[in-house]
């Protein structure tokens, strides 16, 4: 029983944040490919067609790989923010049934399932947070002072 309120909760938050774990995997990736000076336009490419309605400024304006890059990782991060506020409510519901010991335990398996994708999630955010950062560093040019 304990296993399949552990599935349930992995799963459900799973079809929930899917997306969200592969855009970030994808610019994770591509900052990486981007870092090491490959060219990577094919897939940016992809990346405006996919999200039209979300960047028309990008789309009517040239800008740099690395911008449409942070761009796309910043609208991961709004979307980000909607997955921990479910996952907030359902810690908050684990937490008030907590005075109902058979119903507590049957939610804080589903809870623990929940965390484990939960902790992947934030896996791949950190990872594509700083494959971004070395990516933004090598393609920064400053100007000199003299």
């Amino acid at each position: 029983m304990k296993l399949y309120l552990f599935l349930l909760g992995f799963f459900g938050f799973g079809l929930i944040g899917t997306n969200i774990l592969l855009g970030y995997a994808s610019v994770a990736g591509l900052a990486k490919r981007l870092a090491r000076g490959e060219e990577i336009a094919d897939a940016v490419d992809k990346i405006h067609s996919r999200h039209r309605g979300i960047y028309p400024v990008a789309l009517a304006v040239e800008l740099p790989v690395i911008s449409v890059l942070a761009l796309y990782r910043a609208e991961l991060g709004r979307s980000h923010y909607a997955y921990n506020a479910v996952y907030l409510l359902l810690a908050i519901v684990c937490v008030a049934l907590s005075l109902i010991p058979q119903a507590a335990f049957s939610l804080w398996w589903t809870f623990f399932g929940a965390t484990v994708f939960s902790a992947g999630l934030l896996i791949f955010k950190l990872l594509a947070d700083a494959n971004l950062a070395k990516a933004l560093a090598k393609s920064a040019v400053l100007p000199l002072k003299k």
